[in-house]
């Protein structure tokens, strides 16, 4: 009998312990996920021509319109990133196609919304970048993420040379309506 008593403890404290261990795991998953919302004080910065963001009172590169290129405060890209830009728009041209100079690139892609340009960590495809290649602005504001081996999900872009997509939605039928 004692014995069984044995087992049945050591159950108890082995069920209780796990229970505790849930419970803790639990909360801290919560509560990362109110420090990821509620705690990151994301603002849009006006900079220039630009607008950057600002994420805990860290600024990040600034960001442009392509419609805004030639305006003040807006820098002119050099003849290649210009053509890139050019090339592309053939294909996509909302009103919210932005581009941003980062530590080693220039940028391009679609922000998807007008007025606030700050995405709160939400990834756009760079369209001029690699495979699957993501800008977040507020989470990783001066580099990209993604890209490598992730496959190509995407259409083949007409503005890559040889760009390996293998999604078949064609780009012509990209929606630019916003």
């Amino acid at each position: 009998m004692s014995h069984r008593i044995r087992i049945v403890a050591t159950l108890s404290v082995v069920s209780l312990l796990l229970l505790i261990a849930c419970f803790v795991g639990a909360n801290a998953w919560k509560n990362y996920l109110i420090y990821r919302s509620e705690y990151r004080i994301i603002k849009d910065v006006h900079v220039g021509g630009g607008i950057a963001c600002s994420v805990n009172g860290e600024v990040g590169p600034p960001s442009y319109s392509v419609y805004d290129i030639g305006k003040p405060g807006v820098p002119i890209p050099n003849t290649k990133d210009l053509d890139m830009i050019h090339a592309i728009m053939k294909y996509v041209h909302p009103s919210t196609l932005r581009f941003a100079y980062l530590e080693t690139m220039m940028v391009v892609y679609d922000s998807y919304t007008q007025g606030e340009v700050c995405s709160g960590g939400a990834p756009y495809f760079v369209l001029n970048g690699g495979c699957n290649e993501f800008y977040a602005d507020t989470d990783r504001p001066f580099n990209t993420i993604g890209g490598g081996d992730m496959g190509c999900t995407f259409a083949p872009r007409p503005w890559i040379p040889n760009d390996p997509g293998t999604g078949k939605i064609p780009w012509s039928a990209y929606d630019n309506s916003h």
